[in-house]
């Protein structure tokens, strides 16, 4: 089961009290997607996975906390123009602004996954499903950076790599994908992420660029 309760919370940035939702998750319910989704209320709860100031515009799962970086940037002018930008919904541009953040404060990793979060908006909108694939070419780019910095998106080496190769199928870069797979299968790894590395060749010589959960791979 979700619970969600309402809180009063001060502004870390500008100190602005107000109301905020914060959430509990008992279950997840649906099996994991490839990309490391989570079914069930995990997944239908993301619009409440940040927290918004009303007064300034801050953003953060939960705003009595920051940083000097995170007041630098949201005082600045092209975080004001992402926050109020017509083009995406209010989740989706809450997800940017704290990639945003994340990015001032050195946290690549977490950019990466500010810009999948926004891909996985983007998958439920009807409206907005078309730049799914923009953000998720966005999460590769952060991903990049992350792992230069030794930062990893999913906390480990493994784990990016498999996300990349969902990545690139996702976005239909099958050229792209098939050598990451097959250089992911020549290495030593454990029969379930094989498992998952081979279901994943198969889905890019098929050209499929839907999503899927963990679990088909191994039914």
């Amino acid at each position: 089961m979700t619970t969600v309760s309402f809180v009063s919370k001060k502004c870390y940035v500008c100190g602005h009290v107000g109301r905020q939702a914060e959430i509990g998750v008992r279950e997840a319910g649906e099996p994991q997607d490839l990309d490391y989704r989570a079914g069930g209320v995990n997944r239908s709860s993301i619009y409440m996975w940040l927290q918004r100031c009303l007064s300034c515009g801050y953003v953060a799962p939960d705003i009595a906390v920051g940083s000097e970086a995170a007041r630098s940037t949201v005082a600045d002018e092209s975080y004001r123009r992402q926050r109020n930008d017509t083009r995406y919904p209010d989740t989706i541009n809450a997800f940017l602004c704290w990639g945003m953040i994340q990015e001032a404060c050195g946290r690549f990793d977490e950019a990466a996954k500010a810009a999948i979060y926004a891909a996985w908006v983007c998958d439920d909108d009807a409206d907005h499903r078309d730049k799914a694939k923009y953000f998720r070419e966005r999460t590769l780019e952060k991903m990049d950076a992350a792992q230069k910095k030794g930062q990893f998106l999913t906390g480990d080496q493994i784990g990016d790599r498999l996300l990349m190769v969902d990545l690139l199928r996702r976005i239909g870069a099958f050229a792209k994908a098939a050598p990451l797979c097959a250089e992911e299968l020549r290495k030593d790894y454990d029969e379930k992420t094989r498992t998952i590395l081979l279901f994943q060749e198969k889905l890019i010589e098929d050209k499929d660029g839907r999503r899927h959960a963990i679990e088909e791979a191994f039914d």
